[in-house]
């Protein structure tokens, strides 16, 4: 989901219903009993995990909620114009 600020809203497929951030996907991980070994955290996410005892979910959960506050309708809704816009202009906008 954070990588959509940098790579834009056409980056978000329509199709799903959720979008994923780091967390998310640790929590996921963390909930079939796998923990992270690396997380890249460049253009785009990567998470490589393992067997393993994860943190504590609540903790992951927490870290989740932080990482997502950002997305706020007003958010949702200017990223959703600059990415219309870019398309009727040929251009990707700077964020």
């Amino acid at each position: 989901m954070n990588n959509a600020l940098k790579k834009g809203f056409g980056s978000l497929h329509f199709a799903h219903t959720l979008g994923f951030s780091r967390y998310s996907m640790e929590y996921l991980g963390a909930l079939v009993g796998l923990k992270v070994v690396k997380t890249i955290n460049d253009y785009d996410i990567g998470i490589i995990f393992t067997p393993g005892k994860s943190r504590p979910l609540n903790a992951i959960a927490e870290n989740a909620r932080k990482d997502l506050d950002y997305w706020t309708n007003r958010t949702v809704n200017r990223q959703f114009f600059r990415y219309s816009i870019s398309k009727l202009v040929g251009k990707r906008p700077k964020y």
